[in-house]
């Protein structure tokens, strides 16, 4: 179950209630027509068009989904080069940092974040803008996909005001900056990009779309990562960036996937499936299982079915892992140790200002050799 995500009918459906969610579809018949349907919603949407990212693909269905992983995978390509730069200039970083600790070192603070606002800088060619960059990607993953939790809570308007605010802020740093290469293609275009050329301003929206992943979820996922490589001591083995790497992969494969976009009905709904029978749907929040993307050769096995939108394996895992491995790579070289008690362990970062819920990583503490 934690190793890929998916749950037996009965307890799924039971485990999905428990969360809070109005009811749980599992049979295939019934989740096709419940996805289908014109009435049913993925909740991120509303907030993603408030905030300009409409065509973020985790808040997209079906074909635009795929179409949005499609142009996502070509930017990603088409930036090969830019990102290969950013990756050593968020190595130095680390090693810099690493260097530099006197006998103590916030892990995620110092180490991680630096890391990785060198890296999307460089990759995006806008040098100096990392840190506004790295606040851009956590206020937007957080007013879409954060708050409320999900399916619990009620929205705070406060944090989509925020982010709004920190994604304007960060829109006039970049307007007026000097990229020094052309910017990642759209990602908050992407539907547009079908019909039409984007327009000048869309690399504004191409660059808040991109810092999303690496900066929001990258920070989670290598934090994450790293609190649980401390425990095994497998960090002690660490030679180079390359094995650093392995052993993020292994870390990230022990944890379960996201658990896929909640459907939310406006109303009480009944849709008819291809089996021919009627499906009732309530009206609230409800999730919708289908099949895990790391095991698509084993279609229609209900041990294999997990919840979500469809394949929807992290089209950045690789992109991370590659600077994971020289953020380890740097860690091991000072052999890292927890210090006793609970500043050793992960924390969460304060909530900012008027935000009312924050569940970024904020502070590891380690020890480190001299």
């Amino acid at each position: 179950m934690a190793r890929w995500g998916s749950l037996p009918g009965p307890v799924a459906r039971l485990a999905g209630k428990a969360l809070g969610f109005r009811q749980v579809l599992f049979t295939p018949a019934a989740v096709d027509a419940a996805l289908s349907h014109d009435e049913v919603i993925v909740p991120y949407g509303p907030r993603s068009d408030m905030l300009g990212l409409s065509g973020f693909p985790l808040a997209l269905d079906g074909d635009d989904h795929e179409t949005a992983r499609a142009h996502l995978a070509a930017t990603i390509d088409a930036t090969g080069a830019a990102h290969d730069q950013g990756v050593v200039r968020a190595g130095e970083v680390a090693r810099r940092v690493v260097d530099g600790a006197q006998g103590r070192l916030d892990v995620v603070e110092d180490l991680i974040e630096p890391a990785l606002q060198a890296w999307v800088e460089t990759w995006f060619g806008l040098p100096g803008l990392g840190p506004d960059l790295h606040q851009a990607g956590q206020a937007i993953m957080h007013a879409i996909f954060l708050n409320p939790k999900t399916p619990r809570g009620t929205t705070d308007p406060r944090a989509l005001v925020w982010s709004r605010a920190v994604t304007a802020r960060v829109e006039t740093a970049i307007a007026g900056a000097q990229p020094l290469h052309p910017l990642p293609g759209d990602l908050t275009l992407i539907q547009r990009l079908e019909k039409d050329p984007p327009p000048e301003s869309s690399g504004l929206s191409a660059v808040l779309g991109l810092t999303v992943g690496p900066l929001a979820l990258g920070s989670m996922a290598m934090a994450n990562a790293i609190d649980e490589i401390l425990d095994d001591r497998t960090i002690d083995h660490v030679a180079d960036a390359a094995a650093g790497g392995r052993l993020f992969r292994t870390a990230l494969g022990r944890r379960p996937p996201l658990p896929g976009l909640p459907r939310a009905c406006p109303r009480d709904l009944t849709v008819q499936g291809a089996d021919h029978v009627s499906h009732h749907l309530p009206e609230g929040p409800f999730l919708a299982a289908t099949q895990v993307a790391a095991r698509l050769d084993h279609a229609g096995d209900p041990a294999e079915w997990a919840f979500g939108a469809g394949p929807h394996a992290c089209m950045g895992a690789g992109l991370i892992t590659e600077v994971a491995g020289g953020v380890l790579a740097a860690l091991a070289l000072r052999r890292p140790r927890r210090i006793p008690g609970p500043r050793g362990r992960m924390a969460q970062a304060a909530a900012p200002s008027g935000v009312r819920e924050w569940t970024f990583p904020g502070s590891l503490l380690v020890s480190v050799d001299g």
